[in-house]
């Protein structure tokens, strides 16, 4: 595998880089076709590749392609502000 290829190892991780609860996530494989890899021979064993998420964002994720053509790509929140929460 291309060292520029994140390989993300679990639900939580793919969650996580999602910035869903790792329930979404399961589902958007199931429902939505969120390309998650399974690792045969362990129970509940599966992997992501960063790259590959990232082009589903873009084509069919929720935000996805709408009416209007244009395509809406799912960002993490911004950094907080250093020294603590804003006020």
């Amino acid at each position: 595998m291309p060292s520029d290829q994140k390989r993300l190892e679990s639900w939580k991780e793919i969650a996580t880089y999602l910035n869903r609860e790792v329930r979404t996530a399961r589902r958007w494989e199931k429902e939505r076709g969120l390309p998650v890899h399974r690792i045969p021979g362990k129970r509940s064993g599966v992997y992501a590749l960063a790259p590959e998420i990232d082009g589903w964002l873009k084509t069919k994720a929720p935000n996805g392609p709408n009416a209007n053509g244009f395509t809406q790509v799912i960002s993490p929140p911004p950094d907080p502000e250093p020294g603590g929460l804003p006020g």
